[in-house]
């Protein structure tokens, strides 16, 4: 039954497309190559109307192919020749997001009138559904958007263009020798969690940057891009929690290297979303069993993208399996992460790994730090109350040059 739902997903998204590209294609002369996305937004709203929420992800994604395949220059290629193609596939990308979830939250709205009229009563899948057409979410999303689009990407548009990216660069670089073929740590010297070169690894061979201009507007793109979706999972999930999190960090994360291609940037979202799991089942919240599946994938992401963030993210973990009674989906969550790990390690040599991500920083870098910050004595509320510090007006840092 599920499987046939996939497939049903899939035809509609498919017939939605092709029936729009058909359209695009008779009237090409009409249209003129100014509007590459021009009647690619009904086919979205046409799949999700008909398929689900699933189908008009579905469209959205060959949507987009389509478009930079035969509509964006360099025709008949999905490269992606400038910056400018790249910020209209963004905002093409939202628009289609925005409207698929808006026709299924009209349509779920419906089928909740049908439900109640027969007397029926809502799975919790029916409930995760509906959580996007309650009417308070709406004040959320608003809030959210506002907020976002008339200060994060002001602050976006302000920085793209500064190249200072304190140890991004790591990154970069990383992904710049795996591109011409080495290794990571045979062949490439790297002291951090092998994700974050990975990542840039397939943003160079996708973007082909010519300039170090162009690297550093990429991966921040990509950032910017994850983070917002990201942003709306955690909205979507925990609701005005969500949006508190959300509207504070995102207000105050591009003054302290938020906006970085650094792993610190990307993990925090998973993290809060352990979190958010862990404070449900602490206070006897609901929370759906799926969701330790989902946990399993977020423990992962957090530990290979930075090592330092490995205790808290297994703890979290722990207290999320913490259970009297083991079910099932603890032990397929349990063996997800098993499965991740064991996949990601077996992708680099184990010994060189060893000494450059646990040696190296063991003897060098981590006895510096402590003894640099005082972090066996006062130095250790530094990192207690790190905000605090920042404010200080007796130290005199980054902060400070930014908010000038």
């Amino acid at each position: 039954m599920i499987m046939q739902r996939y497939i049903y997903c899939l035809a509609v998204s498919v017939m939605s497309v092709v029936l729009i590209f058909m359209i695009k294609t008779d009237l090409g002369n009409a249209l003129g190559i100014g509007a590459p996305f021009l009647l690619f937004l009904t086919a979205i709203m046409l799949s999700t109307w008909f398929g689900g929420l699933l189908a008009g992800i579905l469209c959205i994604f060959f949507s987009t192919l389509i478009s930079l395949f035969f509509y964006l220059p360099p025709y008949n290629s999905f490269a992606i020749s400038n910056i400018n193609i790249l910020l209209q596939l963004f905002v093409f990308i939202f628009e289609g997001f925005t409207i698929s979830f808006i026709t299924n939250s009209y349509m779920r709205r419906k089928e909740d009138a049908v439900l109640m009229k027969k007397n029926k009563y809502p799975t919790i899948m029916d409930n995760f559904h509906k959580l996007i057409s309650q009417k308070s979410n709406r004040y959320i999303f608003g809030l959210f958007f506002i907020s976002y689009f008339i200060f994060v990407l002001n602050l976006f548009a302000r920085q793209i263009g500064d190249l200072s990216f304190v140890d991004a660069f790591n990154n970069y670089v990383g992904g710049y020798f795996m591109l011409k073929g080495k290794m990571l740590y045979s062949q490439v010297f790297f002291n951090h969690q092998m994700l974050m070169p990975y990542i840039s690894y397939l943003i160079q061979l996708i973007f082909h940057p010519t300039s170090l201009t162009r690297i550093v507007s990429y991966h921040r793109l990509f950032v910017l891009l994850f983070s917002t979706i990201a942003d709306l999972l955690l909205i979507w999930r925990f609701k005005y929690n969500g949006l508190g999190f959300v509207l504070f960090y995102e207000l105050s994360d591009f003054y302290l290297f938020g906006n970085f291609f650094l792993g610190e940037a990307l993990l925090v979202y998973p993290l809060i979303y352990l979190f958010g799991l862990v404070w449900e089942k602490i206070y006897k919240q609901n929370y759906f069993k799926l969701e330790l599946l989902l946990g399993a994938f977020a423990v992962w992401l957090i530990i290979f993208l930075r090592e330092t963030f490995l205790p808290i993210a297994l703890f979290f973990y722990i207290l999320l399996l913490w259970n009297k009674k083991f079910t099932k989906f603890h032990i397929i969550s349990l063996a997800i992460f098993i499965a991740l790990t064991s996949i990601t390690l077996l992708t680099i040599p184990l010994k060189e790994y060893y000494f450059q991500l646990v040696t190296t920083n063991v003897i060098n870098n981590i006895p510096n730090e402590v003894s640099r910050n005082n972090l066996l004595g006062f130095g250790i509320l530094s990192v207690l109350f790190y905000p605090l510090v920042l404010l200080s007006p007796e130290n005199w840092n980054f902060f400070h040059i930014d908010l000038r």
